[in-house]
């Protein structure tokens, strides 16, 4: 496995099943796929963005709100406070994993 596989699957063609993937309790590469998630939000928080990629990470945000468990609670959280405050973004903690290793709620003024 390439060094940056995670970079590379975490794109719009497989953000459909790494988020179901990342809300499985049961998966045992949930960890990884939560990982492709953080990764998908910052990038879908650039300023270049897509609307199209906006649109699906607010879904994927506020299903994971809705029905997902303390660890999906905790990356819609931090996806809302980036989506808000984009300048938080840390590339250690949302593309290297950072977030996933050491899982905490970030505040609106970056670490907590």
């Amino acid at each position: 496995m390439p060094p940056d596989w995670d970079l590379l699957i975490a794109g719009d063609v497989l953000a459909p099943t790494l988020f179901e993937l990342a809300m499985d309790r049961q998966c045992p590469a949930r960890r990884f796929a939560q990982h492709c998630m953080y990764i998908y939000a910052a990038d879908g928080v650039r300023p270049n963005a897509s609307s199209q990629r906006r649109r699906r990470l607010k879904k994927y945000v506020e299903r994971a709100e809705e029905v997902g468990d303390e660890p999906m609670a905790i990356w819609a959280h931090n996806c809302r406070v980036l989506m808000n405050r984009p300048e938080l973004f840390e590339y250690e903690e949302w593309i290297e994993g950072g977030l996933v290793r050491h899982p905490r709620r970030l505040g609106l003024f970056g670490r907590r």
